[in-house]
């Protein structure tokens, strides 16, 4: 796929690439407008075109995708006129126009995106809803809503329903993150980032300094006190090895007797603060939008969060896998930093150096964010 703002366009190209728009809104807006209603002409394509606000994506020298970027000042843009051939959603059409722009935007120091869905009023309409929840994740957030007709009184007799402008917007300052062969490095976790990291945009994300100094020094003193044998029940158990076989197995049974004890004992460690486990579960469901807990295996809640002690020495290990798309989550007690990364990315996991606490995490069937070790 080859990505760009369209420098130019020949009045044929504009032919097919208005035609494109058009049909892609017949089938996303179907019921909201009668019939024969045009988004978009070939000579309104060119003049966008002309001012270079089109950013398209091409497919085998065939138009796939776009979208319009507008400058409302120096700092403030807004976008409109997203469209993707049928043929090609689902195959993150979307996600790579939006990572495009904004990634243009930022280096122009814009601070800010605006935009508005098209929304009915007395009904709902499924791909409009779809489309919000979607925004949403990916960091915008309503603002307010506006009449339709307001702004686009010519428009009335086209109309087949009551309608509504839902206006989102986007802080681009929020997610300022270096961003180099997938790894994101940033100062704070935010739903942006959580979601480039569940469609594979993004293989690693590093957040700086996410657990305070003191609570690492507290926990990692709490962690020297143990004795041989208290620690190797934080290190060397490996209790999501039967986490598929019979519920009745003898690990599970092990897992289930030892799993609450031990979680209790990791929050002692932090003395009268938070746990940098419990930091991380509450950051996830404060995050993402269906939240985040404990995993639960057969009625009972999981543990999460093993003790490993990584350095120069260490021989590397691979994580033990249990679904497709299964994360590792590690707190390093060192410098406070949090590594999410695939479980499949042994070369990141294996670079984080000294004490760390370590916990697999993945979505489940509801959506919702589940923590184990």
């Amino acid at each position: 796929m080859e990505i760009s703002f369209l420098n130019e366009m020949t009045k044929a190209e504009a032919e097919i690439y208005a035609s494109l728009v058009n049909e892609s809104y017949r089938d996303e807006e179907a019921g909201i407008w009668k019939k024969n209603h045009q988004r978009t002409t070939p000579a309104e394509i060119l003049e966008f075109v002309g001012k270079k606000e089109i950013v398209a994506i091409k497919e085998a020298n065939h138009f796939i995708g776009g979208i319009r970027v507008k400058m409302i000042d120096d700092q403030t843009a807004s976008w409109r006129m997203l469209w993707v051939d049928k043929n090609h959603r689902g195959k993150k059409v979307t996600s790579k126009l939006f990572q495009f722009i904004e990634k243009d935007l930022r280096k122009r120091h814009v601070r800010k995106i605006l935009f508005e869905v098209l929304r009915t009023v007395k009904w709902s309409h499924p791909k409009k809803d779809q489309l919000i929840a979607w925004y949403r994740r990916i960091g915008y957030k309503k603002t307010s809503t506006a009449n339709f007709l307001d702004f686009y009184p010519k428009n009335k007799d086209t109309l087949a329903t009551d309608v509504e402008f839902y206006l989102m917007e986007k802080d681009l300052t929020e997610d300022e993150t270096n961003d180099q062969d997938g790894i994101l490095i940033t100062g704070h976790l935010n739903l942006y980032m959580l979601n480039k990291l569940f469609i594979e945009e993004a293989s690693t994300i590093i957040v700086k300094g996410f657990i305070e100094k003191y609570v690492c020094e507290t926990t990692v003193s709490s962690i020297m006190a143990l004795n041989d044998d208290e620690r190797k029940m934080f290190t060397e158990q490996s209790y999501s090895k039967n986490f598929d076989q019979d519920a009745n197995s003898q690990e599970r049974e092990k897992y289930k007797n030892m799993a609450w004890p031990l979680l209790a004992r990791l929050r002692s460690f932090s003395g009268s603060y938070l746990s940098p486990i419990d930091k991380l579960r509450l950051a996830f469901d404060e995050i993402w939008p269906s939240g985040a807990n404990l995993g639960t295996c057969h009625g009972f809640k999981m543990y999460a969060g093993k003790i490993r002690t990584q350095n120069d020495e260490s021989s590397e290990r691979s994580l033990q896998k249990i679904f497709d798309q299964q994360f590792v989550a590690q707190i390093s007690l060192e410098t406070g930093d949090l590594l999410l990364t695939k479980v499949e990315n042994t070369e990141t996991i294996n670079k984080l150096q000294g004490t760390s606490l370590e916990t697999y995490f993945a979505l489940n069937s509801e959506g919702k964010i589940q923590l184990w070790s």
